[in-house]
């Protein structure tokens, strides 16, 4: 599952790209998009989406989880400053 580390107005989601090119991945379910409010992940059903990564070396699955943990905390969110930060 993906993670919301702040909550607020998308601007817009940046990470998407960064994430569809890493080497192991498969597939994502998103459940917000610019313009919509997200709310800090604080259980399963404040997650913003998913993704599925595959590929035969377990080193890259490991890199490619780590650098989407990397951009959960700055990058996969563009937040609109209007928005209340949490």
């Amino acid at each position: 599952f993906l993670v919301a580390h702040e909550a607020g107005e998308v601007k817009s989601l940046p990470g998407v790209d960064i994430i569809r090119a890493l080497p192991s991945f498969a597939h994502m379910e998103l459940h917000c998009q610019a313009g919509q409010w997200q709310d800090r992940t604080v259980d399963c059903f404040t997650r913003p989406g998913a993704v599925q990564l595959v590929h035969e070396s377990e080193e890259v699955v490991n890199q490619d989880y780590e650098t989407i943990r990397a951009l959960e905390i700055k990058g996969f969110f563009e937040f609109s400053e209007a928005a209340a930060q949490n």
